[in-house]
C-alpha cells in the first residue's frame, strides 16, 4: 500500500488486513519500489498523487521491469477524471478505484486481481 496519507495508509490496511492479507505501507514512490523490490508482493496498491514521485511515474517505473510486467497494481486515487483514468489504464495499471471508495469493494478487487494473477502466472 503506497500513499502520502497517513490516514489512508492505515485505513486500507486495516481493511485489507481483516479480509486476510499481509499488508506492507510505504509513504513514497522511492521508498515503495524500493519495499517491491525486497517483499516481492502479490497486488500493489497505488495512490497517484504523491509528492517527489507521484504514482504514475512509479506505475512505469514498475512496467520498465520485466519482473513487474504483469504485477497487478490497483490505482486508488482522488484522482478519478476520465482522463486521468485511461492514463492509468493506459500506463498499465489494472484497477483503477477512486477515493473515497468502499472498503468491501477495495477488498474484493483485490482478492479478484491477486486470483487473476496467480491464475495467468
Amino acid at each position: 500500500m503506497v500513499d502520502d496519507d497517513l490516514s489512508v495508509r492505515r485505513l486500507v490496511s486495516v481493511q485489507l488486513g481483516l479480509a486476510g492479507h499481509e499488508v506492507h505501507i510505504a509513504e513514497d514512490g522511492p521508498a515503495a519500489l524500493l519495499a517491491i523490490s525486497s517483499i516481492e508482493p502479490d497486488l500493489v496498491v497505488l495512490d497517484v498523487r504523491m509528492p517527489e514521485m507521484n504514482g504514475w511515474q512509479v506505475l512505469k517505473a514498475l512496467r520498465a521491469q520485466p519482473a513487474y510486467e504483469q504485477l497487478p497494481v490497483l490505482m486508488l486515487t482522488a484522482a478519478a477524471e476520465s482522463s486521468e483514468v485511461e492514463l492509468s489504464y493506459a500506463l498499465g495499471a489494472s484497477a483503477v478505484i477512486g477515493k473515497p471508495y468502499d472498503g468491501d469493494r477495495l477488498a474484493q478487487m483485490v482478492e479478484t486481481l491477486i486470483l487473476q494473477s496467480h491464475v495467468l502466472n
